[in-house]
């Protein structure tokens, strides 16, 4: 369960990079957020394998991680539509660089559990990676069933809609995030 929530930021990013370019095409965003995210991912990984036991134990850091990437989750598509484009961009950039940190910590916490666990743990661990990814994008596929189509409408009724799909979407896999960790919390708590 808990490689699904690992990826669930990422994957989710991925899986609506048509929405970020869609409203802030002009700034790049297909290349711009992907290198803030991985980039401060991998130096703050770097931080965490010297220096991780300043941050707390695995359950904080991963609670920590989780919480954040459940706000952020909320807050991404609200920022993206309503705040005028280069503000907008510069915000979203800066919770790119939050969600790096968050997927550093988040790896590092879920790695550091499983590698003392037997083998058959970390290959369920690659599987929940996997499949968050390809819920989120049967999720997306089931939303634009679900819509009508953006053709003929005016750019206010296009942008209502294109909001809904998206705050739909993220609200899925927000969900997503909190149904799985709290899965563990009670299994950890039955076992």
């Amino acid at each position: 369960m808990l490689g699904i929530t690992s990826l669930i930021m990422a994957n989710s990013l991925l899986t609506q990079m048509d929405f970020f370019i869609y409203y802030q095409g002009d700034y790049n965003p297909e290349f711009l957020y992907g290198f803030f995210s991985l980039f401060v991912h991998i130096i703050f990984q770097v931080y965490i394998i010297l220096y991780g036991q300043r941050l707390g134990s695995y359950k904080m850091m991963l609670l920590g991680s989780s919480i954040m990437n459940f706000i952020l989750m909320c807050i991404i598509p609200v920022v993206v539509v309503f705040v005028p484009a280069f503000t907008g961009f510069l915000i979203a950039i800066f919770f790119m660089i939050l969600i790096g940190l968050m997927g550093a910590i988040m790896q590092s916490a879920i790695y550091g559990i499983v590698s003392i666990l037997p083998s058959k743990y970390i290959i369920a661990m690659s599987v929940g990676q996997g499949f968050s990814g390809i819920t989120l994008n049967i999720v997306k596929f089931i939303i634009l069933l679900t819509f009508e189509s953006t053709e003929g409408k005016s750019p206010e009724e296009r942008q209502s809609i294109y909001f809904s799909e998206i705050y739909l979407f993220y609200s899925i896999a927000t969900i997503f995030v909190v149904v799985t960790n709290f899965l563990v919390l009670v299994i950890e708590h039955i076992n």
